[in-house]
């Protein structure tokens, strides 16, 4: 508990693969609570990726969806992907210009709306039970 405590209050990321970690096992099929689901719920840095698809059969997009039938939301999901660009190993001025069009193809071209939307939960249903669709 408290290297996870340290891992959120130092903001360490966290590269998720859904779909790969129940096919190696590392979280069992029975496991209703996948860990990515807590790491949303607790605003944790996190960012999910295909892994490997030619083992999975799958792209992002099909990650996203997992993420979505487990009670993500448009928000948490748009928070992860900004968090994996924030995460990239790319030097200053391409992690800039990433982080500028993702604010562009999100709609959120001014920096403040995007801290207002990631900080506030802007845009998540107000039943967390009703997950909506989008296409990443």
């Amino acid at each position: 508990p408290s290297l996870y405590h340290d891992c959120k209050t130092n903001k360490i990321h966290f590269l998720t693969t859904p779909s790969l970690s129940i096919l190696n096992t590392s979280v069992p099929a029975t496991t209703f609570y996948h860990p990515v689901v807590q790491f949303a719920e607790e605003e944790m840095e996190f960012s999910i990726s295909s892994g490997l698809p030619v083992i999975t059969g799958g792209w992002t997009v099909q990650e996203f969806d997992l993420a979505q039938s487990w009670g993500l939301t448009e928000t948490q999901l748009a928070s992860s992907t900004f968090s994996a660009a924030r995460a990239s190993f790319l030097n200053d001025q391409d992690k800039k210009d990433l982080m500028k069009e993702l604010r562009k193809i999100f709609g959120i071209e001014d920096k403040v709306e995007l801290e207002i939307f990631i900080n506030h939960k802007c845009g998540q249903p107000d039943d967390p039970r009703k997950v909506l669709k989008t296409s990443f």
